[in-house]
């Protein structure tokens, strides 16, 4: 029945919001980006009434300029086309971009694609979400355990 559908896709939502917690770094690392003037986004194959509620709850949208959902890119990762979308709306260019990601094919080998360079965030013991059986088809330009090592790779960049 709708009714009983309706509760279960409910309930889901409210537990992902409710209890998916963010990298315990993620505040320290945008604020140092933010204050080398870098433009930040978060580029996610969830939909609005997922991600939305997921910036609010972890006061994601005061680094952020912008977040997009593959809803609202009318595109989900690996395919270029979110990737496009997501710069179009900021503005810049791929050369410019550096895309930060976990899955070596949602994230990384998508942003290969859309000619982004690409660092890779690794966590030891842990697999990466939906990747079981996939053929990885690229290689991250940086690979790191932790977001707060962005700065450095930023810095290298800038200099």
């Amino acid at each position: 029945s709708p009714t009983v559908r309706d509760n279960f896709i409910q309930q889901q939502k409210e537990a992902v919001v409710n209890h998916l917690p963010i990298r315990e770094e993620c505040h320290e690392a945008l604020q140092a980006l933010k204050q080398r003037g870098l433009y930040l986004s978060i580029v996610s194959n969830i939909d609005d009434d997922y991600l939305d509620p997921l910036v609010a709850k972890h006061d994601l949208d005061q680094p952020l300029d912008h977040w997009t959902s593959s809803e609202e890119a009318r595109s989900c990762k690996p395919h270029p086309g979110i990737y496009h979308y997501c710069l179009e709306k900021a503005g810049t260019n791929a050369n410019d971009t550096l895309f930060v990601g976990d899955s070596l094919h949602h994230d990384i080998a998508g942003a290969k694609v859309a000619g982004l360079r690409s660092v890779r965030i690794v966590e030891e013991g842990v697999a990466t979400p939906l990747t079981s059986g996939l053929t990885v088809t690229a290689e991250p330009d940086w690979q790191i355990k932790q977001l707060t090592e962005l700065v450095n790779i930023v810095d290298e960049l800038n200099t």
